[in-house]
């Protein structure tokens, strides 16, 4: 469950950029699920190039950072381009979550020039922070708290990765809830580009017939026309293997990444299930509308959270799929029984019917579930939340918004040159 979330100086945040889901925020530290402390739903608005994407690509970032960074000993930094004194300063991130553990963590490191800076953990079983390490450069300095193999890991711990992935590596058990959170509980989802994970999504649902059942029954409710999902299995050609081997090999040579161990054996092939005039019809699935395929990936990400309580971001939630899903979806997340593992989404669009209040059942988004990215005159994006403006309780929240009350808005010009119309 994520509480905060911090970035400094990464692309368009030339300054500090929290989303803090806490109600109200910067309340407590810690909580549990359905204790009303924590927000399950944040919708982030604003104008084309105001921040959105980079905030998502910030949360994207800081997640591949630590899964990935003692492997690829690699870490990366964006800083804000057009600021001279920015180029000179680190780029920065800090999240605060509830692990699977059930504790409360804060985790932070800052980059730059493909350099950990700094870096630290703390955990909080009380109000008072608890040091876990801290990290600058290679001196790591452990709280008396953490026990386990400190000392090796930092040995093999290099300054172009995180001591937290170095640590997931080694098996430290003591931060395992720590890292177990960007792993498994936290899901960054690309809305616009969902065709890069339907294949994973493919593999999955065809060794998993319950969760094919699960995401099927999803993909029904939201009267796509399709009766369920059928998948047909197949042997790899001895050709075919060999191909997967030589790219594989390409690819450690490039990267070093090993991934000879999991060459796929099998190819699969996603048929939606129609009945017309009854009679059941089998249509390939890249036949499909890409909202139907669009909604299938977002209905496996959407399944995957709700039963792990994981936190799910999508960006440009939106693309292809019609506002009624939209609000169906945000729905599903801030009803207790539906959602009992209190799971989150956190999501950019451009849907005002979402905060509408004369829209069929009224505003689906209260005041403190919105956020809003601006960009100065100088380039800097900022990240508000709405209710900071102080709209009344029963304000019609979208009409406010389209009218610039709250900023976030395109400045209003016309775009195409009268001369030439």
């Amino acid at each position: 469950m994520l509480v905060s979330f911090s970035v400094r100086n990464f692309r368009c945040f030339r300054d500090e950029a929290i989303l803090d889901l806490r109600a109200p925020r910067r309340s407590a530290i810690g909580a549990t699920p359905w204790d009303g402390n924590i927000q399950t739903v944040a919708g982030i608005y604003g104008a084309n190039a105001s921040g959105k994407t980079t905030l998502f690509r910030a949360i994207d970032t800081m997640a591949d950072q630590v899964r990935d960074s003692y492997r690829m000993s690699l870490v990366s930094s964006e800083p804000y381009a057009f600021d001279r004194n920015s180029l000179e300063r680190p780029t920065e991130f800090s999240a605060t979550f509830l692990a699977e553990d059930g504790a409360c963590y804060a985790y932070g490191f800052s980059t730059m020039n493909g350099r950990v800076v700094e870096e630290w953990a703390e955990r909080y079983t009380t109000a008072r922070r608890t040091m876990l390490f801290e990290r600058k450069g290679l001196a790591v300095k452990f709280g008396a708290a953490l026990t386990g193999p400190n000392r090796a890991v930092q040995k093999t711990m290099r300054d172009t990765n995180l001591y937290l992935s170095a640590a997931a590596a080694a098996g430290h058990d003591a931060l395992a809830p720590v890292y177990g959170w960007f792993l498994n509980q936290l899901h960054p989802f690309a809305a616009l580009g969902f065709d890069s994970v339907l294949s994973h999504v493919v593999t999955t649902l065809a060794s998993d017939a319950e969760r094919r059942n699960r995401v099927a029954a999803i993909l029904g409710r939201a009267e796509l026309g399709l009766q369920g999902l059928e998948i047909d299995v197949r042997e790899l050609t001895e050709t075919e293997r060999a191909q997967f081997q030589r790219a594989a090999e390409m690819m450690r040579t490039l990267t070093g990444q090993d991934l000879t161990r999991d060459l796929p054996t099998e190819s699969y092939r996603v048929f939606g299930a129609h009945v017309s005039g009854g009679q059941h019809y089998k249509l390939p699935l890249e036949d499909e509308s890409d909202g139907t395929r669009a909604m299938l990936c977002h209905a496996f990400a959407i399944d995957e959270a709700l039963r792990s309580g994981a936190t799910v971001v999508f960006d440009e939630i939106d693309a292809s799929l019609h506002p009624l899903l939209v609000r169906a979806l945000v729905q599903t997340f801030q009803d207790q029984e539906l959602n009992p593992r209190q799971a989150q989404l956190v999501f950019t669009t451009h849907d005002v019917s979402l905060m509408e209040a004369g829209y069929r059942d009224g505003s689906q988004l209260g005041r403190d579930e919105v956020w809003i990215t601006e960009k100065d005159s100088a380039g800097a994006s900022s990240l508000v939340a709405l209710a900071d403006y102080g709209p009344r309780d029963r304000e019609n929240l979208a009409r406010r918004y389209m009218s610039g009350r709250f900023g976030g808005i395109p400045v209003q010009i016309s775009l195409v040159d009268p001369v030439l119309v």
